[in-house]
């Protein structure tokens, strides 16, 4: 799956795309800066990180998601790799919410069982 960054945060390609239309609309340019235009594309299986990523647009991205039990929509998943803490991390998620479909959702994607199971 593809990712960009913009403004700290990792956002979805879609996501991505709608920025890079309505800056081009305005007129802005790529300076290179994330900060001031969406960057990448990115491969997001090739990119580490401590923690599951999920779209920084949150419930206002594009294909947000739900998962049952949670109150809002959370970004559209970007099945990054994990280090080594990062797995350690859902591991511990998993264990310690067993009953909640995000962290189980995780669990499942990075091949996480609940304990008991």
């Amino acid at each position: 799956m593809l990712f960009y960054v913009y403004q700290a945060d990792f956002i979805c390609e879609d996501c991505a795309v709608d920025f890079l239309d309505r800056l081009g609309k305005n007129g802005c340019e790529d300076t290179g800066d994330s900060g001031d235009y969406p960057q990448g594309p990115f491969e997001s299986s090739l990119e580490e990180s401590d923690s599951p990523q999920h779209c920084g647009q949150g419930e206002a991205c594009i294909n947000a998601e739900s998962y049952p039990g949670l109150d809002r929509g959370v970004g559209l998943f970007l099945e990054n790799s994990l280090t080594a803490d990062g797995m350690d991390y859902v591991k511990n998620v998993v264990k310690a919410n067993p009953n909640d479909s995000l962290s189980q959702f995780w669990g499942k994607f990075y091949g996480v069982s609940n304990p008991g199971e």
